[in-house]
């Protein structure tokens, strides 16, 4: 995001902008608004002062500002608010005062970092559901650092997966969740993450991989006396479903495995097997790359 504002310099390689590049630009001719984890609000000033400020500071005309402070607060819910200082407002309330500073800037793109990290879980939701909604209403191009997978996931139409500087993949929120690079997205996308089992847990020598690793996802696994054996170690009771762990494989490869089950679902302590379809299957090597699916038929559930 650094270097998209302009702040940093790249090493190597060019940004471009809707077909220019904008790597030699300086942060003022980027054209882009920047909404900040902390809000950075300024104490002193009202909501009004707040949002307007940088068309201030750019020495709009007054009637304009006016104009735009209008249909923005009136967008963002603010209206009412506009004579407030930051510490009489709540913290949902402030965020959408940072967004509204963002959006009457006009500007075709905005960069947001972690802007939800300060709120509950319940304002988190709220804000979520807000902020994809302006951005669509608005036409916006927005990029947005987040740590939470839920809201990449809700709010992206494409998500950079990055570990440690490195991007890991490039995707819709389905097609990353479907079909994951390797096994770091595999584990970092879905709530709960996926199994990732060991090939000596599943299959004869030579049938997979060697040192590779078969992922499935909770959902994608069923309760057959014809799958593996398979023995309950803890089930989380989460209402409309439950977790259940499971530990499968040899006892010298002993791995768990989470299997999402209905809630009505009652669970003996004893006699379990596990299987699952062959689509649902995702075999990575051992060097964690995604190397295909359908490679072994062992698991296929009964449909009695």
């Amino acid at each position: 995001m650094r270097l998209i504002a302009g702040l940093d310099t790249p090493t190597a390689g060019q940004i471009y902008v809707d077909q220019t590049e904008i790597t030699a630009l300086p942060p003022s001719q980027r054209n882009l608004s920047m909404v900040f984890q902390s809000y950075a609000l300024f104490p002193h000033l009202s909501v009004a002062e707040n949002i307007l400020f940088g068309l201030s500071v750019r020495r709009v005309a007054r009637a304009e500002q006016q104009a735009r402070l209008d249909r923005v607060a009136s967008m963002m819910g603010l209206t009412d608010l506009l004579a407030r200082r930051p510490a009489q407002l709540s913290g949902g309330q402030q965020q959408r005062v940072a967004l509204a500073r963002a959006v009457i800037s006009d500007r075709p793109i905005c960069l947001m970092d972690e802007p939800l990290s300060n709120l509950d879980a319940k304002l988190r939701a709220e804000m979520r559901v807000e902020i994809r909604a302006l951005q669509q209403r608005l036409g916006l191009t927005m990029v947005y650092v987040t740590h939470d997978q839920v809201e990449a996931m809700t709010m992206a139409d494409h998500i950079v997966v990055m570990n440690q500087g490195r991007v890991q993949q490039v995707a819709s929120p389905r097609d990353l969740y479907e079909n994951p690079a390797n096994t770091f997205v595999a584990r970092f996308i879905g709530t709960p993450p996926m199994n990732l089992i060991p090939v000596a847990c599943l299959a004869e020598p030579g049938a997979l991989p060697e040192g590779g690793m078969v992922g499935i996802r909770p959902e994608d696994i069923v309760l057959d006396p014809k799958g593996l054996p398979a023995r309950l170690v803890g089930v989380e009771y989460l209402g409309a479903d439950q977790l259940a762990a499971f530990e499968i494989g040899p006892d010298d490869h002993r791995v768990r495995v989470l299997v999402r089950v209905p809630a009505r679902h009652a669970l003996p302590a004893d006699g379990h097997a596990l299987a699952w379809p062959d689509s649902a299957e995702h075999v990575f090597g051992p060097d964690g790359l995604r190397l295909s699916a359908l490679l072994s038929p062992l698991k296929e559930p009964s449909h009695a």
